[in-house]
């Protein structure tokens, strides 16, 4: 992202939300076909501004709207489809999950069953499952290593929006063991 204590000029804003958790983290949308200057970010509250449009197309953005209990997962409608973008991200990626690839002019997320609504331009309205935010899992060194026994751990710090169904520790003398082996623990149990 390129920082400025501006934003651009000699276009129209087209969009503008607070983020929900935090009051100061604002984001603003433009409708031009100015290369790179999509959409910006504050995060002092509009004092200044940094350009996050990264490798957006040249086409203008319409709407932007912010995932409430993400990582930040924001959805772009443009004229040219949907993009996403979380804070685990370097750059906005193509969005099209069931969903056309035409102008989006509004955006709503249905959270009662996890559902993105986009309005178009002449093709009426879309549904698509939201992204699905993988989990974080922090992992510590094998410990107190024996012949036949070690001490090993994991934390989920983070969720995401996927549900977790079980926690398992795998292990092998083998590289990269997986869920298939009987040398597992689910749940604390195995």
């Amino acid at each position: 992202s390129t920082s400025s204590n501006y934003l651009p000029t000699n276009t129209t804003p087209t969009s503008v939300i607070v983020d929900p958790t935090n009051a100061n983290i604002v984001y603003m949308t433009f409708s031009n076909h100015t290369s790179a200057a999509k959409v910006y970010r504050s995060a002092d509250g509009g004092a200044s501004w940094s350009n996050i449009s990264g490798t957006l197309p040249n086409v203008p953005a319409n709407i932007i709207v912010y995932r409430t209990g993400s990582k930040g997962c924001l959805y772009l409608g443009m004229d040219a489809g949907i993009y996403y973008r979380d804070s685990t991200m370097t750059d906005w990626a193509l969005y099209n999950s069931n969903l056309p690839n035409v102008e989006i002019f509004d955006l709503e997320i249905r959270y009662s069953d996890k559902t993105l609504i986009a309005g178009t331009y002449g093709r009426g309205l879309w549904s698509s499952p939201l992204y699905q935010e993988t989990p974080t899992l922090t992992t510590t060194s094998a410990a107190n290593i024996a012949a036949t026994t070690a001490s090993v751990g994991g934390n989920i710090t983070d969720e995401g929006t996927m549900p977790v169904t079980a926690r398992v520790v795998v292990w092998s003398t083998s590289p990269n063991p997986t869920v298939s082996l009987s040398t597992k623990t689910t749940d604390g149990s195995g």
